[in-house]
């Protein structure tokens, strides 16, 4: 239940930043031209000094008109549990959240993507952005209507009796909404939600009854930054570096954190602590030196800011794709200079995920290991450090010099890349492990024969053998298994392998040549290891041995809504670089799908086993039959017949009729029934698994169509 709650608080927080409250006036503001509109716009009013920016917007790039989320495992029900909750707890505000949240979930279902955004007077290209001022958050977002969002927001206060307490900023009524009252804690001022719906914007920020006027002021827009994003080369620097740096682009400066925490009174997010919490500076003096202060700042001047943003996006009916990028910038020289010496070769298989269930591979140039971590680790133990926690430091530093590694990274000196992929998993009773499939393992090296050398005299079940250099493959035998595996040395690959996918991607490595790809890369094809686990419940036994129900509905919840994503990192001269791509599946759910007859099944959690429990007929004009019958003596022990309708992702079932009996020779009986309802997580030809749940009850179906 805590953790229900922990989620729906983070629903109710996304939910309240995209479409709540509003003030009741504003000001005339004049429209901008088109040069001026976007995420750009907004930078004037954000400070150059803020530690936490994201600025972006939406975009309904390729979303067709009709498009519904309700429609993509995205409904109201997914939320039921927290709304009841919510419904039977008591406090002043939660009628007023509740009564949003329903609104918000009832317009997506009801009036789909482009309606709900109509329906609060959203731009469906509406610019956004997300920052700190000073210690306080502020998200802004471009609106297509503000009468509209006001005119709901009205329905909200008149309906769930909730009156929001006004307060004024400038030349702008805010509406508030009381987050923690002074009494909460003697020392945490009384903190409010702040609320400034314009015609063609929308502000939210935290109020305190500490904070300054100019503040408050600058939050709400009401007066001119002096010094501001848009004064700096922020944009122009680093937009270049994501492709789509239009939809997302942001930063966070961990010096200006450092500041703020440590030496607050040296910029704007630290004075403002000082006025929150008075007692802030006293108990920084007594926890921290003041050269551990300044030390422990200047240690964050040496990678200061992670900027991150969007480098690609594509929607289509199928699924939603993007790419996301995030760069540590390192300022320290030498450092940077050191760390660009270790990335290594990453295979070709491992950089992408569409043809296999997973790949993983390391890319570590090993000659540059022990030169690396030594020159860095002299670089921190030689720092003329006065913090008793950094010398400390240093002192078990000292301890651990990395030249001793030297004698380990010998052995595998040359090699430059490590990586793994596996295309296929399934259930073979013959196989020790219960397990069989295609894999294969790679070692990339300047002098592979080398290393072959090394494996074949000390690992286990290669002892002896000899590897041919002109790619022929060895058939070997691991010790404790009667699996046969190949190795084999193409060009400057020593691959180890089974399966003929294995096989392929193997002999595709011969001729592909060594570069410094950079050092890691991750992939699941989430899409395809469900197709290959769901299909057979022999192989989810083995893979999944113990709490077999979480398991299959994790795989399924994922499986339907992530289709795969891969992750991939390097160093170089602006720092650390990572890139993550997904794909989101929109895997729509129509009503005429589900007419037809099924096999219904119940998955037993001890086992993975599916007990038949009867067999269901749906009919397109929403009527429907199930039936349980004793196979032996041909007769129906179980019938009852209902009334069917989608809502959203969720069969919902009324029943009409019902009757059981023990025995074919039994009289029927006819007890009371309520109704049915289960959530369908994955859809295909075949049929589709749904999910029953109730309070902390739930099971798992799955309807196979016949």
């Amino acid at each position: 239940m805590k953790s229900q709650w922990t989620i729906g608080l983070v629903a109710a927080v996304a939910v309240l930043v995209t479409a709540t409250v509003i003030a009741r006036y504003w000001p005339e503001v004049p429209e901008r031209t088109e040069r001026e509109a976007g995420p750009v716009s907004f930078l004037g009013q954000i400070p150059a000094d803020s530690p936490f920016v994201i600025v972006g917007r939406n975009t309904s790039e390729g979303v067709p008109e009709d498009w519904n989320p309700g429609q993509y495992n995205i409904g109201s029900h997914e939320l039921e549990p927290l709304l009841d909750q919510m419904r039977n707890t008591e406090h002043p505000s939660l009628p007023l959240l509740l009564w949003l949240l329903e609104d918000f979930l009832a317009a997506g279902e009801e009036r789909g993507y482009h309606g709900m955004l109509e329906h609060y007077g959203f731009n469906p290209e509406a610019a956004f952005a997300l920052y700190w001022h000073g210690a306080m958050p502020v998200f802004r977002l471009e609106l297509n209507d503000g009468a509209a969002l006001n005119a709901v927001l009205d329905r909200a206060e008149a309906e769930a009796d909730f009156q929001y307490p006004q307060t004024t900023v400038g030349d702008v009524s805010v509406r508030t909404w009381p987050l923690l009252s002074e009494n909460t804690h003697p020392n945490v001022p009384a903190l409010q939600l702040g609320i400034v719906v314009e015609p063609q914007q929308l502000t939210l920020s935290l109020l305190t009854d500490r904070d300054a006027d100019a503040n408050r002021l600058q939050r709400f827009a009401r007066q001119s930054i002096s010094e501001s994003l848009a004064d700096t080369d922020f944009q122009e620097n680093w937009g270049a570096e994501f492709g789509r740096s239009d939809l997302l682009l942001g930063f966070v400066d961990y010096y200006r954190l450092a500041q703020a925490l440590l030496l607050p009174e040296q910029n704007r997010t630290g004075r403002e602590l000082l006025t929150l919490f008075p007692d802030y500076e006293g108990k920084l003096k007594e926890k921290f030196s003041p050269a551990c202060r300044q030390e422990y700042v200047q240690l964050t001047q040496g990678a200061p800011r992670q900027v991150f943003g969007n480098t690609d996006y594509a929607f289509s009916e199928q699924q939603i794709r993007m790419g996301l990028r995030s760069v540590l910038r390192i300022e320290n020289t030498e450092v940077r200079d050191q760390l660009q010496r270790l990335p290594g070769f990453l295979p070709e298989y491992s950089r992408h995920v569409d043809d296999k269930l997973f790949t993983a591979a390391m890319g570590i140039t090993m000659d540059e290991l022990v030169p690396t971590l030594s020159a860095l680790w002299r670089q921190l133990v030689n720092a003329p450090y006065e913090c008793d926690s950094l010398q400390a430091m240093q002192r078990q530093l000292n301890r651990a010099n990395p030249m001793m590694m030297g004698m380990f990274t010998a052995m595998a000196s040359g090699l430059q890349g490590v990586g793994l992929a596996v295309y296929d998993v399934h259930a073979d009773p013959d196989s020790e492990a219960g397990l069989d499939g295609d894999a294969l393992l790679s070692f990339s090296a300047k002098d592979p024969e080398s290393l072959v050398s090394l494996l074949t005299s000390y690992a286990p079940g290669l002892t002896g053998q000899r590897v041919p250099t002109d790619g022929t493959p060895v058939a070997f035998t691991p010790p404790f298994t009667s699996e046969q595996l190949y190795i084999a040395i193409k060009s400057q690959h020593i691959v180890i392998y089974r399966g003929e996918r294995a096989t392929e991607a193997a002999n595709a490595m011969d001729g592909e040549a060594l570069a410094k790809h950079g050092l890691t890369a991750f992939g699941l094809n989430l899409e395809r290891a469900g197709d290959v686990l769901l299909s057979s419940p022999e192989t989810m036994a083995a893979v999944f041995p113990e709490n077999c129900e979480q398991s299959y509905l994790g795989l399924l919840q994922m499986s339907g809504s992530l289709s795969d994503w891969h992750y991939s990192e390097t160093m170089n001269e602006l720092g650390w670089d990572a890139h993550f791509k997904m794909g989101v599946s929109l895997a729509a759910i129509e009503a005429d799908q589900l007419p037809g007859d099924y096999q219904v099944s119940a998955l037993h959690d001890n086992d993975c086993s599916w007990e038949v429990l009867g067999s269901d007929s749906k009919q397109e004009d929403g009527s429907g039959k199930f039936t349980f019958s004793d196979e032996q003596e041909g007769c129906n022990l179980f019938e009852t017949e209902y009334d069917w309708q989608l809502q959203g992702s969720q069969v919902v079932q009324v029943t009409r009729a019902l009757r059981e009996r023990e025995t074919c020779s039994d009289d029927w009986k006819e007890p009371d029934a309520d109704g049915f309802a289960c959530s369908i997580l994955r859809m295909d030809d075949t049929g589709f698994y749904c999910l029953w749940q109730e309070e902390t009850d739930m099971a798992i179906y799955r309807y196979q169509r016949q």
